[in-house]
């Protein structure tokens, strides 16, 4: 997501959007696109100081297209079912890490 904020304090700092790009890795059109669209708003560093990022975004991006649509993950669900399934012995594929490779048929003693 790009940072409106950032790219707004950068500017006030003198860095041109080449820079700015290169210091938040992101591409120099989305800073020339979101230079644009704060400067019609008339939003400079000073307004976008005391604004929040959500603020910020709904000024530049009236529509919601600069609004993150999708819901972000679950991280402490995930690590859970993660811890879960190393817990078990049971594999996806039916086999139990306890069982060798040998009468899994995977190795050849012959």
């Amino acid at each position: 997501m790009t940072d409106n904020r950032e790219i707004a304090r950068l500017r006030s700092l003198g860095l041109n959007n080449s820079q700015i790009a290169e210091s938040l890795g992101a591409s120099r059109t989305t800073v020339i696109h979101t230079m644009q669209r704060a400067a019609a708003q008339g939003l400079d560093w000073q307004a976008a100081e005391n604004l929040s990022d959500r603020e910020i975004a709904v000024l530049l991006f009236p529509g919601g297209e600069g609004v993150s649509s999708y819901k972000a993950p679950d991280y402490a669900l995930c690590a859970s079912r993660a811890d879960e399934a190393r817990d078990t012995t049971q594999h996806c594929c039916g086999w139990n890490t306890a069982t060798s490779a040998a009468t899994r048929g995977e190795i050849r003693t012959s």
